[in-house]
Formats: structure tokens, C-alpha cells, sequence
């Protein structure tokens, strides 16, 4: 397993622990560290969009009030 496979597994993983509904529109590697097991640590962020009249996303509070792009979404990121 190579450590972009580690990353969108461990992505994939946070999302899907989200009761709201979203995609991931960018993922950015900030820095990568060796580690003693042969396994490699990157650090990062992950940018998204959620549509904010999608059910699921209702339990967000104000978001029907937040900012949208020229989709009709409402961006989000994390680390």
C-alpha cells in the first residue's frame, strides 16, 4: 500500500463518519515524513463542497445563510 493509498483511505474513512453529505474537490499534501516501519506520515488538507439544500447537510446549523459558489455550493476544508 503506498502512501497516497494510506491518505485516501483515511480520507474516505473521516468523510464517511460525517452524517453530512459532501464531495472532496481538492486534497493538498503539505508534508510528508518517513517513518520507521516503512510507512510515510503526510500532512494535509482536504477542500470540499456541500449543497446545502440536501437533506442530510440540514443538520449544519445556518447553513442555508453561508456563502456559495457559482454551483450553488458551500465550500468546507479541514486538515
Amino acid at each position: 500500500m503506498t502512501a497516497k493509498d494510506v491518505l485516501f483511505a483515511a480520507l474516505g474513512a473521516a468523510l464517511f463518519c460525517l452524517p453530512a453529505n459532501g464531495t472532496v474537490t481538492r486534497i493538498t499534501v503539505e508534508s510528508r515524513k518517513s517513518l520507521s516501519d516503512g510507512y510515510e506520515l503526510l500532512q494535509g488538507r482536504f477542500e470540499g463542497a456541500l449543497d446545502p439544500a440536501n437533506p442530510h447537510n440540514a443538520i449544519i446549523n445556518d447553513i442555508k445563510l453561508a456563502p456559495r459558489d457559482a454551483k450553488g455550493m458551500v465550500g468546507y476544508s479541514a486538515s
